[in-house]
């Protein structure tokens, strides 16, 4: 089984982004940021993480642990309670230090370890490290804060691979949104994924656009995007045209979704994983009904000098 990448950038924002900043009175940093990790039952893993006081004040940082789970459908996050340590992840990870004080300026390597037990079920579990500052910073006014950080740790424990479902069925459109008619560009779309796998996938691809000679208008890149075992994601995508030209169509166009997993392009080496089709019609019915306007004007002003020469000639 492979090491899978670093991703899931929704908790980073959810936690006032990596470094965060308070009103130029705090700064921190972590690194790395995120851990995503494949381990084995019973297996023990040691690392550490590096937090800097970016700041001109010391600082007293709190560890905490806590799992969480996808909220909604656009990447959000909420925290849960464990159970028993079997299948609860933040009790599989101790760091040597749970309380530190970071003078003005300096930094400091958090070592962790990370023991699996025995008995933990193959599958994806997640686990976020937050660490928060003790005394509350004051603002300009009388309000105070507590800033925190926060590490993910994103582990796939090996086992139960028999129970996976196939590639080509790892994950599936349950809804795709796309235009049958435009007037312009940008041309958008939206498109509603689900992971059928028991740990996460990270998922990307391409938006493709050809012009009524079936030639590529535009390609758009989809990032990639990490989706929790059984959880839906939303994806909105659009064209990037910044030119008049660019977001000029006229005619039948065909637009291309191309999506995959990261393990579908390290296995069978391309992005073709699931592709899906739609057609619409274009037509810049603003622009036609000026030009028709224009048109009819310099028609009525040629007719209205025409009849204006035979009469100077009767005369």
């Amino acid at each position: 089984m492979r090491l899978l990448k670093p991703i899931l950038l929704v908790t980073v924002t959810l936690l006032n982004l990596i470094p965060l900043l308070v009103r130029g009175q705090v700064a921190l940093s972590l690194f790395p940021e995120k851990f995503d990790l494949e381990l084995s039952p019973n297996e023990v893993y040691q690392d550490q993480i590096r937090i800097s006081n970016l700041s001109n004040i010391s600082l007293t940082v709190n560890v905490k642990i806590k799992n969480f789970s996808a909220k909604g459908e656009k990447g959000e996050i909420t925290f849960e309670e464990g159970g028993d340590i079997s299948f609860n992840p933040s009790q599989w990870i101790e760091f040597k230090e749970k309380k530190f004080v970071l003078g003005p300026k300096e930094f400091k390597k958090i070592n962790f370890i990370i023991k699996v037990p025995p008995k933990a079920e193959g599958g994806g579990y997640y686990v976020t490290t937050l660490f928060q500052v003790e005394t509350p910073i004051p603002t300009e006014g009388s309000t105070k804060i507590l800033p925190t950080l926060g590490a993910l740790f994103l582990l796939k424990i090996k086992g139960g691979e028999e129970k996976y479902p196939p590639l080509e069925k790892q994950f599936e459109l349950i809804e795709l949104n796309a235009p049958t008619f435009v007037e312009s560009g940008p041309i958008k779309i939206n498109f509603r994924l689900k992971n059928n796998d028991p740990v996460h996938i990270r998922i990307g691809g391409k938006l493709i656009i050809y012009n009524p000679f079936g030639k590529i208008k535009e390609e758009v890149k989809i990032d990639n995007q990490t989706i929790l075992p059984q959880k839906i994601r939303f994806f909105e995508i659009k064209t990037k045209g910044k030119t008049f030209f660019d977001n000029f169509f006229f005619g039948p166009y065909k637009g291309e979704v191309i999506l995959s997993t990261q393990t579908w392009r390290e296995k069978i080496g391309n992005e073709r994983q699931l592709v899906k089709s739609f057609n619409f019609f274009a037509f810049p019915w603003k622009i036609f009904l000026i030009f028709l306007v224009v048109v009819l004007l310099i028609i009525f002003i040629f007719l209205v000098k025409k009849k204006g020469r035979r009469n100077s000639i009767i005369k």
